[in-house]
């Protein structure tokens, strides 16, 4: 990979001319969003057309129209998306929010706050969308307190005009309206802001990862697991936090107004919204811990899941899944149940709510009008919304500052110490020079702890000694400030008196056996290690081969570019010496193949094309596979040609590489000489490598032995000295004597041996390398946007994995008895104020012979005087707490079918 700089530290300077003083201008593009249309913008800029666009268009989101039309007709590509303006894309709104951090620090000192410091990140967008929320309440609140009513009260009066019936129902119409705008806006406002904390988020991550001295296993798997998951609670937060302020604001204008509509006896429904507001803020923070808990444990289960795949195979891998997943699961399913719960109960609370203000206000001899019912109803129904949202918005405020308080110690990791000691003798021209260099590497300790005891860090070092015996003389434990991640590491000397002082443009080998220090060496000059003794100067940049391969899942010229411009020219001459050029042609798309992360990789794009090419012809018959044949069980080679043109395109001052020639051996000569010695001539090269042929054309040559230099030199006078570096070489050329006469005898793996001497592979090998490659493939090179129906049988499937047909019927049934429960609650209450003193038929019968005109009313009388007033109110009671019980088991059994749908197994076979 290449090593990237301290971007955002020396790109602080570069955010105050970003950011600015807070002017006219800053604000005058968001404020032409408040136009009701603006003309579209030029099509020729294919960038994010929301902030072109006016008020209805933003809100509505209307812009996405002719997006969502092609991707509905077409499909969708990536060319077909837009770009992002400048000030919404990460770089700029990381090294603002880097800024602000820098600030924070400098004021605060520890008691520094990254929660803070994102409220200040984007404080203005945050009270725009705190003013939307409350004004959209307020509109969600006039339409049923004081529109419905009069609607209400309008058809029961025979005697209004049509005409204020029709300016009601268009008031009505205008304010739910005006409600949708302003939720909208304050929705796409939140998302906008969201993509923008995001974005910085992530590029700060990265950028703190190619900066720390040296992460390991947890550090990585905190930083997936805030990429993967935490931001996106963040984002999340961000959009539906401000719901929070919806709340209060709707409490206090509904108590107000039913106080005013039915008198002290409206405060009982509000006391069950009083009541239920602590309960919802109970479990959203006990949502919130079991939230907490289970980071904790999927942080683990990340960092012991990339340790089982770095070191047993995947069958293995499937079959220990239950085990290392069972505690993180058994927490997933706690706040899964309670997140169903509280939104099955939620909208059951303004009908417990109603339903007790108009038994009470019944049996206490007053009279209940269809108008009063309905508007109380509508009421509790509109404060039923913002119950509904508060757990969701506390819920979300908590994760995200859980998740940025962890955020927090990540930054606060030590970084790798750039600072050079510019006073170390050395020559003008040296780009690498080392005296009397001590270095160690870091090792953890300890497991994620919150808090760690003083006398704690000894016991936990004397027990590791107990276990893996000493590793070196002197240790050291320290406490960061990070402990969440790694609270408590130890020093391992590893290089000792080092010595050494690389010229400019020079070609340096460096060999010794295995575990004398070649690697950390190296590591040493990258800055991964610890510097404990010595002086270290680095002149120019750096680009590593690491011995491991990393591809990631992209195409072959994006993992080559990693990020750069793309220069034609010199990109060919690049491909040419490290001898992609025959690999580029075998595979199906060239260089814009797909190759990394999507579950093939480029071994096995060309295993398959090289197999339908060479093995089959066109009447089925096979032919001899003479060279090609090796191409089944192909090594890494590929993959460390393309990590070479990588560090090479990079066009650094300094490259390292690692045991690069035992990964690319059948071509190890050609990339020597083309690449190494000719195209990179002018640069410096440390090249670590126990081939004699590649040693022997070394300006130097050093000799690692148990973590130090023991000799230096070119490879003739080294060979004079019949010292280390020639018992290096003998042991080695003895080592590979042994290796031809086993494979003369007959005592080879017969894996390696077949692929070696086998012309003609069986049908039956053939048939199931073929059709399981052929799988593979179609899964790296199709295309996206091909999406097909999967057909019934996936749902079938999903169903016998979530419990069978019975357990799915039984979820089933539960949906339609709770909202058929909730349905009957609503049409009793209809039924009983129709009903009114059950003397209706009398009344209109009487008033029809006498010719007496009475209004609904009238003719309806009291309700409380019905006889039975009583049956009425205790079946309305029952109905509802049958909807909370048959919503209880609604949650439950919902939750457990998505989570025995979402593990088993079988499911992956669809």
């Amino acid at each position: 990979m290449v090593q990237k700089g301290n971007s955002l530290k020396n790109g602080a300077g570069a955010g105050d001319a970003l950011d600015g003083v807070v002017n006219r201008a800053k604000y005058s593009a968001a404020l032409k969003t408040l136009l009701p249309y603006r003309s579209s913008p030029s099509k020729k800029k294919n960038v994010l057309p929301s902030s072109k666009s006016g008020l209805f268009s933003f809100a509505t989101a209307s812009w996405l129209t002719m997006l969502m039309w092609k991707a509905f007709k077409h499909g969708l590509t990536p060319s077909d998306l837009w770009e992002l303006k400048d000030v919404d894309k990460a770089e700029p709104n990381a090294k603002r929010l880097s800024r602000l951090w820098e600030e924070e620090k400098r004021q605060a000192g520890k008691q520094a706050s990254f929660v803070k410091v994102v409220w200040r990140f984007g404080k203005t967008r945050f009270y725009v969308c705190i003013f939307l929320m409350i004004f959209s309440v307020i509109f969600q609140f006039l339409g049923p307190a004081w529109i419905l009513k009069s609607i209400l009260s309008f058809t029961a009066d025979l005697t209004q005009p049509v005409e204020v019936g029709l300016l009601l129902a268009f008031l009505a119409f205008m304010a739910q309206l005006i409600r949708n705008l302003a939720f909208n806006g304050l929705w796409m406002m939140g998302i906008h802001t969201g993509m923008r904390v995001e974005g910085a988020l992530q590029l700060m991550t990265y950028e703190k990862m190619l900066r720390l001295r040296h992460g390991g296993d947890k550090v990585l798997s905190q930083a997936i697991t805030f990429i993967t998951n935490d931001q996106e609670r963040i984002a999340e937060c961000v959009t539906g936090g401000v719901m929070a302020f919806a709340a209060p604001v709707m409490f206090i204008m509904c108590i107000t107004y039913t106080t005013i509509v039915l008198g002290p006896w409206a405060l009982l429904g509000n006391l069950v919204f009083f009541l239920f507001y602590p309960i919802m803020g109970t479990v959203a923070r006990f949502i919130g811990i079991r939230r907490r808990k289970t980071v904790k444990v999927t942080n683990q289960r990340v960092g012991l899941m990339t340790e089982v795949l770095n070191s047993i195979r995947l069958i293995k891998m499937y079959g220990w899944e239950h085990s290392i997943r069972s505690k993180e699961e058994s927490l997933l399913k706690n706040v899964a149940f309670l997140q169903s719960l509280t939104a099955t109960l939620t909208p059951m609370v303004n009908i417990l709510a109603a339903v007790l203000t108009f038994v009470a206000f019944s049996l206490s001899g007053n009279n209940l009008t269809a108008a009063e019912a309905f508007t109380i109803f509508s009421v509790f129904a509109a404060m039923q919304f913002t119950i509904g949202t508060l757990p969701f918005a506390v819920r979300s405020i908590a994760e995200a500052t859980v998740c940025l308080r962890n955020f927090q110690k990540y930054l606060d990791l030590p970084e790798f110490d750039g600072d050079m000691d510019e006073n170390i003798e050395c020559n003008h021209d040296s780009v690498i020079a080392i005296q009397d260099g001590s270095f160690a590497w870091q090792h953890e300790l300890e497991d994620e702890p919150e808090s760690v005891p003083e006398p704690q860090p000894r016991k936990r070092k004397s027990k590791k000694k107990q276990q893996n015996g000493p590793a070196s003389s002197e240790k050291e434990v320290e406490v960061l400030n990070g402990a969440a991640i790694t609270p408590v590491v130890e020093l391992v000397d590893c290089l000792r008196s080092i010595q050494l002082e690389v010229k400019r443009g020079s070609l340096v080998g460096i060999c010794g056996s295995v575990g004398s220090g070649k690697s950390s060496l190296l590591s040493a000059i990258l800055g991964d290690m610890i510097k404990t003794n010595g002086k270290m100067l680095i002149r120019g940049s750096l680009a590593v081969v690491t011995q491991e391969a990393w591809i990631y899942g992209d195409s072959l010229q994006e993992n080559i570019l990693f990020g750069s411009p793309l220069n034609t020219e010199k990109y060919q001459k690049v491909i040419d010496v490290c001898c992609l050029r025959e690999d580029l042609d075998k595979l199906p798309h060239k260089d814009l193949t797909l190759i990394g992360e999507r579950g093939v990789n480029l071994r096995y794009v060309l295993l398959f094309t090289e197999f339908e090419k060479f093995l089959v012809k066109e009447d089925n018959t096979y032919n001899k596979y003479p060279h090609s044949y090796h191409v089944l069980y192909f090594s890494g080679g590929q993959k460390a040609r393309v990590q070479l043109a990588r560090a090479v395109y990079a066009d650094k001052s300094i490259l390292s590489l690692t045991i690069l020639m035992a990964a690319v051996e059948p071509c190890a000569k050609k990339i020597f000489e083309t690449c190494i010695r000719s195209y990179l001539a002018d640069k410096t090269v440390l090249l670590a490598t126990h081939s004699v042929q590649f040693l022997e054309a070394c300006d130097e040559i050093l000799v690692i032995k148990d973590g130090a230099v023991v000799e230096k030199g070119v490879h003739a006078t080294l060979m004079e000295r019949k010292e280390h570096y020639y018992n290096f070489l003998q042991f080695h050329n003895k080592d590979k004597e042994n290796e031809e006469l086993e494979k003369q005898n007959g005592d080879v793996n017969p894996i390696i041996q077949g692929r070696k001497t086998s012309d003609t592979p069986s049908p039956r090998k053939r048939s199931k390398a073929t059709e399981e490659l052929e799988n593979m493939v179609q899964k790296l090179t199709e295309d996206d946007t091909n999406y097909k129906f999967a057909g019934i049988k996936s749902y079938i499937i999903y169903i016998k994995s979530a419990g069978g047909y019975c357990f799915a019927l039984a979820v089933f049934v539960a949906f339609l008895a709770f909202v058929f429960s909730q349905i009957f609650t609503k049409v009793w209450l209809q039924h009983w104020i129709d009903s009114g003193d059950g003397l209706y038929d009398d009344r209109k019968k009487n008033a029809t012979e006498t010719n007496d005109t009475l209004s609904e009313y009238e003719l309806r009388g009291y309700v409380n005087e019905n006889p039975d007033l009583h049956l009425y109110l205790i079946v309305l009671l029952f109905s509802v707490i049958a909807s909370y019980l048959i919503g209880m088991a609604k949650g439950f059994l919902s939750t457990r079918l998505s989570f025995m749908g979402s593990v088993t197994s079988s499911w992956t076979d669809v």
